[in-house]
C-alpha cells in the first residue's frame, strides 16, 4: 500500500499541479477558487485529512493525488497513508475472523448474491453521476 501511494504520490507531485491548473482541471471543473480551498484544507488538516479521507469510498486513490498536487510533505504522507492502511487492514482482518465463514457459506449457497451487490454498486455510481450532472445544469433562476 505505502509503495503503491508513494508512487501516486510523486507522480502526482510531479505532473498533477499542472494538469489540475491546465485543460482538464477546468474540464473537470476545478477553478481556481477550488484548488485554493482544497489547499488549505489540506495545509491545514494535513495528516488527518489523509487518514480519514482514505477511508471515504472512492478518495483513497484521489486524496493521494491531491496531497501530491497540494505539495503537502512526504513525511506527513507517509504517516497519514500508515495509520490508514493499518486501520484498514485491521478492520478488514477483523470482519474476515469474525464473520468470514459465515459470508463464505452465504454466498457459496446464494450465488445471486453477487449479482445484487454488482446492481447496488452499480446504481450508486449512477446515481453518483446523476447527481454532478444535474449539479452542473443551470437552475431557471440562474438563466
Amino acid at each position: 500500500m505505502l509503495g503503491g501511494s508513494t508512487n501516486l504520490y510523486l507522480i502526482s507531485r510531479r505532473w498533477g499541479s499542472g494538469l489540475v491548473r491546465g485543460r482538464l482541471g477546468l474540464l473537470i471543473h476545478l477553478s481556481p477558487r477550488r484548488l485554493a480551498t482544497a489547499e488549505r484544507w489540506f495545509s491545514r488538516w494535513g495528516a488527518l485529512a489523509i487518514i480519514f479521507g482514505r477511508h471515504i469510498p472512492g478518495f483513497r486513490v484521489p486524496i493521494t493525488v491531491a496531497v501530491g498536487i497540494f505539495g503537502v510533505p512526504y513525511r506527513t504522507v507517509v504517516f497519514g497513508v500508515t495509520i490508514s492502511t493499518a486501520v484498514w487492514a485491521g478492520f478488514w482482518l477483523w470482519v474476515g475472523a469474525h464473520f468470514g465463514a459465515r459470508i463464505g457459506h452465504f454466498l457459496g449457497g446464494h450465488r445471486w448474491a453477487y449479482v445484487v451487490v454488482a446492481v447496488v454498486i452499480l446504481a450508486l455510481i449512477a446515481t453518483a453521476i446523476i447527481r454532478v450532472v444535474r449539479a452542473e445544469e443551470p437552475s431557471p433562476a440562474e438563466e
